[in-house]
C-alpha cells in the first residue's frame, strides 16, 4: 500500500502487479485519480515473484476484479507453474478487459506468442538489461530491435 500511496501522490498513468489481496484496497486509493489500476490474478509469490493456482482461478480473478471497476488485470503468464500458452488464451478469451503479460518475456519468440494470443501490452525487463535480444547490443539496441520486430504484426 506505501507504493500505490506514493504511486498516487507522484501522479503515476498506471500501476500494475498489485497482489489480488491488496487489490481491493489499492483500488479505492487509486478510484477517482485518473490512473489505470492493473492487479494480478492468481496467486504470486516470491522473488522474483512466481504465478500459483488454477487457470479457472485466474479468470474469476479477472471477472471478479472486471466486476469492481479495474481497468485490466496483470499476468505472469511465463511465471506460471503450469502452460504459459493455455494460461494466456484462457485467461485473454475470458478476461474481458485489457490483460498485461509480465514476468519473463525473453524472446522474440515470446513476444510473439503474447501479441498473436491477443494480450493488450506486455512488459519486459531485466532481459533488456541481460541484453537477451540483441546479445552484445546496447539496451538502446535492444530497444530498438523489439520495436522493429512488433512492426512485423
Amino acid at each position: 500500500m506505501a507504493a500505490v500511496k506514493q504511486a498516487v501522490k507522484i501522479g503515476v498513468r498506471n500501476i500494475i502487479g498489485v497482489k489480488r489481496e491488496y487489490a481491493q484496497k489499492a483500488f479505492e486509493h487509486v478510484k477517482g485519480t485518473g490512473i489505470k489500476f492493473y492487479p494480478y490474478v492468481g496467486r504470486v509469490i516470491g522473488i522474483p515473484e512466481v504465478l500459483e493456482g488454477t487457470i479457472e482461478e485466474m479468470i474469476m480473478d479477472a471477472k471478479s476484479f472486471r466486476k469492481m471497476g479495474v481497468d485490466g488485470i496483470n499476468l505472469l503468464a511465463y511465471r506460471y507453474k503450469g502452460d504459459p500458452e493455455e494460461l494466456m488464451k484462457a485467461v485473454i478469451s475470458n478476461a474481458e478487459m485489457d490483460v498485461i503479460v509480465a514476468g519473463s518475456i525473453d524472446s522474440f519468440e515470446k513476444i510473439r506468442k503474447v501479441i498473436t494470443l491477443g494480450a493488450t501490452l506486455y512488459t519486459i525487463g531485466g532481459a533488456i538489461f541481460e541484453k537477451r535480444f540483441i546479445p552484445g547490443g546496447s539496451i538502446a539496441d535492444q530497444v530498438k530491435a523489439i520495436i522493429e520486430f512488433e512492426k512485423t504484426f
